[in-house]
Formats: structure tokens, sequence, C-alpha cells
């Protein structure tokens, strides 16, 4: 097993990024770095498909409209879901990847936005579609009740949610290596748009989708008993549950509750629906 990374070699990859984000303030780094930039499925027509089954099996999409948050370059899954259906799609992202004109041109209306305030109006979506986007989030609580806004009564998010390190999630043993640092360190790490994780766990993004008004209508954990092991063995991760130290992703349907009552109970959050 590889041995946590030190602060310093920690502080040096942060100090990286943040160098690398300062050049993006040049225009033409700035264009050359998203032509570049690795963006999920980055356009791959089967795997495109294969998303779309995933999102269907999740929430029925005839006749509705779809949003998709933080696309990249692939506008296929969306393309696709226009093919199968669906009334509108939309896709929302805080980078320019597409041109209006070419996204429209697939059938999908392309808006950027300021990674605060989507750009709808409220009650305006039926579903909200977020694939390996969540965990991005600055403002996990903020963007859940955006999201929540943008969704009629009884919409639905779904959503794909990687919970490792992407700084370190190709080592063994690291994965979960961000939460060794302090809030305020990690912070830093916020310029950056790809590296950055808002390194919440399971039962972390389970309690601010209740407070933020969302039933959990279907919840697919990824779990490895592996990573269990080599977590239990760091002293930063011991205040973690056995489920949020093995489960490295989740699967999720979510729906936005008409009128929802939280109690927090000694068991966990308690939702319960008086619509």
């Amino acid at each position: 097993m590889h041995p946590p990374l030190s602060r310093w070699q920690h502080l040096k990859g942060i100090a990286r990024s943040m160098a690398i984000n300062l050049m993006l303030a040049v225009p033409l780094m700035r264009r050359l770095v998203t032509v570049k930039h690795v963006t999920g499925i980055d356009g791959d027509e089967e795997q495109a498909r294969q998303l779309l089954n995933f999102f269907e099996g999740m929430a029925d999409i005839k006749d509705a409209v779809v949003l998709e948050l933080g696309p990249g370059k692939t506008l296929e899954t969306l393309q696709f879901a226009r093919e199968r259906g669906a009334k509108y799609v939309i896709a929302a992202d805080i980078i320019n990847y597409h041109s209006p004109e070419s996204a429209h041109r697939r059938g999908v209306d392309y808006r950027l936005f300021d990674g605060v305030r989507l750009p709808v109006p409220d009650g305006s979506v039926d579903v909200v579609w977020a694939c390996y986007c969540m965990q991005h989030f600055r403002d996990p609580q903020a963007m859940l009740k955006e999201i929540h806004r943008a969704l009629r009564p009884g919409g639905t998010l779904i959503c794909r949610v990687d919970l490792r390190d992407h700084y370190h999630m190709f080592v063994s043993g690291r994965q979960y290596d961000c939460l060794r640092h302090s809030s305020s360190l990690w912070r830093w790490m916020a310029w950056n748009r790809s590296s950055y994780v808002n390194r919440l766990r399971l039962s972390e993004w389970q309690r601010l989708l209740g407070e933020t008004g969302f039933h959990t209508n279907k919840l697919v954990p990824h779990e490895d008993e592996q990573l269990l092991k080599d977590n239990r063995s760091h002293e930063y991760l011991a205040h973690l549950e056995d489920r949020d130290l093995k489960t490295f992703r989740f699967d999720g349907s979510f729906q936005r509750a008409l009128c929802l009552a939280m109690v927090v109970a000694a068991n966990g959050l308690l939702m319960v629906d008086h619509s």
C-alpha cells in the first residue's frame, strides 16, 4: 500500500494547479486547454447510448424537458434523448465546449452558466441529469437548491457521483487522500475546475439531498471491500463509517418533493412526505 502524501507534496500539487489556472486567464491558453481537456466520455456515441440507457432506467423521458448539467464535450446523450421522445433538451455548462449553433443542429439548447444560478426558470424542467458532475460542485447545498428550484414538483434528479480524490484516484490507497487536509487548505483547490472535488461522502450527500427537498427513489452504491481495508489503515479516516469508506461511487434517482417534513432521528435522516 502507498503511504499518504506528505503535506509538502500536496501543497506542491495545489500550487501547480493554481499556477495552471492563473495561466487560463490568457485567452489563447484557455482555448487550447478547452480543446485538449478530457470530459467524461468525450463524445463516444456508444458510451453515450449506454449512459442514456442508465438515465432512462431511472426516469421516463418521453415528452419530458431534460436538463443535463456539465455535459462537457458530449451532447450525444441529449441528442439521442430527443430521438427517443424527449420534448426538449438543455445542456448547461460552465465552460463553452460548443457553440449554441452547433448544439442547435443536434437539437440541443446549449447554455452557459456561472456555476451558481441555473439558466432556466423555476419549475420548468422535468428531469435533471448529472454524470460525474456533482462531486465538482463548489457549494453542493446551494446547487442542490438550484436543481430543486429548476425542477417541477415531482421532477427527478438523476446522478452518477464519483466519491474519490481526483488528484490521486488512480493510485492504490490514495483515493481519499484529500480528506486528510483541513477545509481551509482544500479550498485552494477550488481554483482547479477538474481536480477539485467537494469531498462529500455518500452519507453526506444523502443528508444534503434530504435537507434540500429530495426523496430517494433509487440509490445504488458501488463498493470495494479492498478500498475499505486500505482506508481503515489511515487515522484521518477513522471517524467514517464502513459504508462511506468502501463506497467509491453511487448512482441515484431523487424526486423533488411537493412538501417535505424532515426529522433527524437516532438512526439517521427520516424523510416524511405530506403531499
